[in-house]
């Protein structure tokens, strides 16, 4: 078992979560400053991927956060004509 951490002053908790969601055999815990992930199983754990994976996750959540209501109007506009009243 191998421990990594992430800063809490980094990343967000939603972007660890979804990022562990998508590999196996991790865990998360955490201490006041950081989030923990613990890795079982090795063998099919590759950190430059997650952290590749867990940096996208961060910009997805940061840009939600930021243009998330933005999107959800011009979603809503693209698709006022197909609404059935």
């Amino acid at each position: 078992m191998k421990q990594y951490k992430f800063a809490k002053s980094v990343f967000d908790k939603d972007a660890i979560l979804k990022t562990v969601y998508l590999w196996q055999d991790i865990l998360v815990s955490e201490d006041e400053f950081n989030y923990i992930i613990e890795v079982n199983s090795l063998n099919n754990f590759d950190i430059d991927k997650f952290n590749s994976d867990l940096q996208e996750q961060q910009l997805r959540e940061t840009l939600n956060g930021q243009f998330g209501e933005l999107r959800e109007a011009i979603y809503n506009k693209a698709f006022e004509r197909f609404e059935v009243s």
